[in-house]
């Protein structure tokens, strides 16, 4: 891959707004049920992911430099089994788009837009990002600079407003009640943690960087924003309602904005202020991820444009997203975007890099 023109601060941007996704509505659920009052430890935890993902990320981009993912896979492991591997890959950027596109569609369908079907949310969403996914990486990065413009002064008022109800003596037992990491199994811990996924990207973003030596830098500042705003999503529902309400909340946070009144500004406005500050999230989100896709088919396949693959991924990606019809049905698949999401892009690649460093494969540290 040819070194681009995209500065680390667009690059920041753009893995700031691809990993606060709309998840970030379902998730403090998670970590409720599985952690109670020790939620604290579910920040950390998945920063601790996110570090050995960023460093076998970085360690692989700095040891094969201009190489995307592919190329990687390929010198490493073969062109066969590295081929398979890319395409793994691809098949779990679709899953994990498919689990945003869902996520994003049932809470638009359940609060605000009971009678729109889902089949015109979905493509709402998808058509628009599948077109930006094909103008390639340079005009998505500058279209999520511009969109930012708007996004962060709604995202700031979304984290303000429910200030007024917070009681801060109900975060109280936080500080109190014994650790729960350790008595949990490793799949309820994975799947409240596995949430700043940035580095998974990098594989793909590095390459095409003016300066990409700061990209480490441009990942951590994107992270460690997210994983505050995280922070804030999974506290004020607690200091709002108590913790035996909100975890059986199924959106915590946005019941914590569904609740606040503003003198003279009507609630049903808030609400659609946050599903546009959403609606540009999961774009940017979604968009990045289709990318992803056909820039691994186009490189597997050996074409130079990469347009052609869109409906090889859109089909299976539209019907995943339509797929969950009950909470079994919606466990399922984010069961299979955590299994499936563990192994393509923490343990396959660290295997990937260790294999490269005991044949000497790529460019070794002095």
């Amino acid at each position: 891959m040819k070194q681009g023109r995209i500065s680390t601060r667009q690059v920041a941007i753009l893995l700031l707004t691809a990993q606060l996704s709309v998840t970030v509505f379902s998730q403090p659920s998670a970590v409720y049920r599985v952690f109670g009052y020790a939620g604290w430890q579910a920040p950390l935890m998945a920063l601790l992911l996110a570090a050995w993902g960023t460093w076998t990320a970085l360690s692989m981009t700095d040891r094969f430099p201009g190489e995307s993912i592919v190329g990687v896979s390929r010198q490493v492991a073969g062109r066969w089994a590295g081929s398979l591997y890319a395409l793994g890959l691809a098949g779990f950027w679709v899953l994990d788009a498919a689990v945003i596109t869902a996520t994003f569609a049932d809470v638009v369908t359940s609060s605000l837009l009971e009678r729109t079907p889902l089949a015109a949310i979905l493509l709402l969403l998808l058509l628009p990002s599948a077109y930006m996914a094909a103008l390639g990486l340079e005009k998505l990065v500058r279209v999520a600079d511009l969109l930012s413009l708007v996004m962060a002064p709604l995202l700031l008022l979304l984290l303000l407003v429910p200030l007024q109800n917070v009681d801060f003596g109900n975060l109280r037992p936080v500080f109190t009640m014994p650790a729960g990491l350790l008595q949990r199994s490793p799949l309820e811990v994975l799947q409240s943690t596995f949430f700043l996924r940035g580095f998974m990207f990098l594989y793909l973003i590095r390459p095409a960087m003016a300066r990409p030596s700061e990209a480490g830098k441009a990942l951590w500042v994107a992270t460690l924003v997210t994983a505050g705003i995280d922070l804030v999503f999974f506290a004020f529902p607690v200091a709002i309602y108590g913790l035996p309400v909100a975890k059986v909340l199924v959106w915590p946070y946005w019941e914590a904005v569904r609740i606040v009144r503003l003198s003279g500004f009507p609630l049903e406005r808030l609400l659609y202020f946050m599903v546009v500050t959403w609606q540009t999230i999961t774009f940017v989100n979604t968009a990045l991820v289709l990318y992803c896709v056909v820039a691994i088919l186009g490189e597997v396949f050996g074409r130079e444009r990469t347009w052609w693959s869109l409906p090889l991924a859109l089909p299976p990606l539209y019907l995943l997203a339509r797929w969950p019809r009950n909470a079994v049905q919606t466990r399922l698949l984010q069961f299979a975007w955590l299994g499936s999401g563990v192994v393509v892009v923490l343990v396959l690649p660290t295997l990937l890099h260790l294999l490269a460093m005991v044949r000497h494969q790529g460019k070794s540290k002095p």
